[in-house]
């Protein structure tokens, strides 16, 4: 390629704005050069390091949409300074993170919102590390920052086999935090193999909201169907809205780890499991420490609405007794006899061969389908 033709090749980002002037300012800001150009439905920077062009539409932003975030990388610690000065100058609040591990590398940065809550991060690159430290401040962001916010869509999402290959593909529905609750998923009964929300138990809704919005979660999920929740959750009530820095600064609200199984409980779902729910706490509020959670389960029944025959199962212990979603109680040493739905559940819990005894050569982890 000839250095003329490397001199056109920018990245182009355009944005709905709903104040052409109120962004206009921003970004003069941010970018510290004036736009290229301003007309009353259109303004655009053109900016040779980094070579990016920026539109803005004069056009209100819709809620939610695949974007995490935007972002700069400064070539060094006097430049992330100086932009973040320039902000602050013009009365933009700033969130700064030093040397923090993020995205496999070591970075100094802060995060910013222009006025129609398009968050940017500024930073400068360390270096490279090998893998993800889930136990730093940066993994501060892995709730909303990391999955929830990758083109995720709401709705019912219907994944397409290759074309060479004729298995059918499980109807996932997704929802995400920045979206409001349905007040129907667009979903008939018993249609949906699994439901995923990322951060939806974090939006300012009441407890009765959310037991709504999990009831009808149940009716649209197939029977064994699966939903998960990503979501932050507390170890105490807390008493207001938290601030947090970064993408997880679109919190609203967070409930307590007891609270949202309640809520899974109460809806009907069964085999309730903590698949995450991190040692150390994401962020102190007051006295409650916030952890990241993710909390899994199933819509009882099975793919062809029959049990298959009834199993004995032996609990070996170490606990006196265990009791399951099903009300079944398995005192330690002794047989108990219960559906296949039931044993299925047992036979794909960690290291069920070594917990329980599955009598009579049935193998419920072939069970109801």
């Amino acid at each position: 390629m000839s250095t003329a033709a490397a001199d056109l090749v920018k990245f182009h980002l355009s944005l709905n704005a709903s104040s052409l002037a109120n962004s206009v300012a921003f970004y003069r800001t941010l970018f510290g050069v004036e736009p290229a150009k301003v007309r009353d439905d259109y303004a655009k920077f053109e900016l040779a390091e980094p070579p990016v062009v920026l539109s803005l539409i004069p056009i209100p932003p819709r809620s939610g949409g695949p974007l995490n975030h935007a972002g700069l990388r400064l070539l060094d610690s006097a430049a992330l300074v100086a932009v973040q000065h320039r902000l602050e100058l013009a009365g933009y609040a700033t969130q700064r993170e030093e040397g923090v591990e993020c995205c496999y590398s070591k970075q100094t940065k802060f995060w910013v919102h222009d006025p129609d809550g398009c968050l940017w991060e500024i930073y400068v690159l360390h270096g490279d590390v090998d893998e993800h430290d889930h136990e730093s401040a940066s993994h501060e962001r892995g709730l909303v920052g990391n999955s929830a916010f990758r083109g995720r869509v709401q709705g019912l999402a219907v994944q397409i086999a290759a074309a060479t290959s004729n298995v059918p593909q499980p109807i996932v529905w997704q929802h995400i935090l920045t979206q409001p609750l349905p007040a129907r998923i667009d979903a008939a009964d018993g249609s949906v193999d699994e439901v995923q929300l990322q951060g939806t138990l974090n939006r300012r809704d009441s407890a009765e909201a959310v037991r709504t919005f999990l009831a009808d979660v149940k009716r649209a999920l197939k029977a064994g169907g699966t939903i998960s929740a990503h979501v932050l959750t507390a170890d105490r009530p807390l008493s207001e809205k938290p601030t947090l820095p970064g993408p997880a600064s679109l919190v609203e609200q967070v409930w307590t780890d007891t609270e949202i199984g309640e809520f899974f409980s109460a809806a009907g779902f069964v085999g309730l499991r903590f698949s995450k729910l991190s040692q150390k706490p994401c962020f102190t509020v007051g006295k409650a420490q916030l952890r990241e959670t993710k909390l899994s389960g199933s819509k009882p029944g099975t793919a062809d609405g029959d049990f298959c025959g009834p199993v004995e199962v032996l609990y070996k212990g170490p606990l006196r007794e265990l009791r399951d979603d099903f009300g079944n109680v398995y005192p330690r040493g002794t047989r108990v006899r219960i559906n296949g739905a039931a044993a299925k559940l047992l036979a794909e819990l960690p290291q069920a061969a070594e917990t329980f005894l599955f009598s009579d050569g049935n193998d419920p982890s072939g069970c109801c389908g």
